[in-house]
C-alpha cells in the first residue's frame, strides 16, 4: 500500500460552522394568554416557567413542601421555592407570595402536578400543557424570564446565571436575546456622551 506524503484535505478551505440565530423569547401576549387559561394547572405551569424561570423537568417536580421562607429585601413579600434541578442539584428561587400561596393551596404537601398513577407528571405533559396554553414551547418562556431578569438586575449576568441554575455563564449568555433596536439605542447613548 502506497502512502501519501501530503494530506490532500489541507488544500481545502476550512468549513465555517453556521452561527445559530439567537432564539427569541416568548412574547408577552403568549404569556398573558397562558395566564388567562381556563386550566388551573396550565396557569401555574406558565407562572413557574415565565415568572420563576423553571425548566419543564423542574416544573413537574414541584411540591407544596418546596415553598420556604426567603430572605427579605424590601417591602414586597417574597417566598422561596426549592427547585430540584439538573444533576440532582437544588437551588432557591424567589417567587411572589401569591404564587407561593397558589402552590400550597393546589399541592398541600404533595406533588403540585401529580402523575396519573403515582409520583409527579412527566416532562412531556408539562410541555404539551404550556404549548397548548401559550402557543410557545416551555423553553421560550424560560428565555423570556432570563431576558427580563437580566434587564431588571441591571445587566448582572452572574445573578441571572444563579436564578436559572446554569453551570456556565456561557449558557446564560445564550438566553440573553438582544434585539437590534436595543443596539441602536445603546449606540446613540454612547454618541450623546461625547466630551464637551
Amino acid at each position: 500500500m502506497k502512502r501519501l506524503k501530503a494530506n490532500p484535505v489541507d488544500a481545502l478551505p476550512p468549513v465555517k460552522r453556521p452561527r445559530k440565530p439567537a432564539r427569541q423569547p416568548a412574547p408577552e401576549q403568549a404569556v398573558a394568554k397562558g395566564l388567562e387559561s381556563d386550566d388551573a394547572d396550565a396557569r401555574l405551569m406558565v407562572q413557574l416557567d415565565a415568572e420563576a424561570g423553571l425548566r419543564r423537568e423542574e416544573i413537574c417536580r414541584v411540591k407544596g413542601s418546596d415553598i420556604v421562607a426567603y430572605p427579605q429585601s424590601g417591602d414586597e413579600e417574597i417566598s422561596g421555592l426549592v427547585v430540584h434541578g439538573k444533576g440532582g442539584k437544588t437551588r432557591l428561587v424567589p417567587i411572589c407570595a401569591q404564587l407561593a400561596d397558589d402552590i400550597r393551596d393546589a399541592a398541600g404537601d404533595g406533588w403540585l402536578f401529580p402523575g396519573r398513577y403515582s409520583g409527579h407528571c412527566c416532562v412531556d405533559h408539562v410541555y404539551r400543557v404550556v404549548r397548548r396554553a401559550t402557543g410557545y414551547p416551555t423553553h421560550s418562556l424560560r428565555r423570556r424570564y432570563g431576558r427580563i431578569a437580566y434587564e431588571a438586575s441591571g445587566y448582572d449576568l452572574r445573578a441571572v446565571q444563579e436564578l436559572l441554575g446554569h453551570e456556565s455563564p456561557a449558557t446564560t449568555q445564550s438566553y440573553i436575546f438582544v434585539p437590534q433596536s436595543s443596539l441602536g439605542t445603546i449606540a446613540l447613548k454612547v454618541k450623546d456622551r461625547r466630551p464637551v
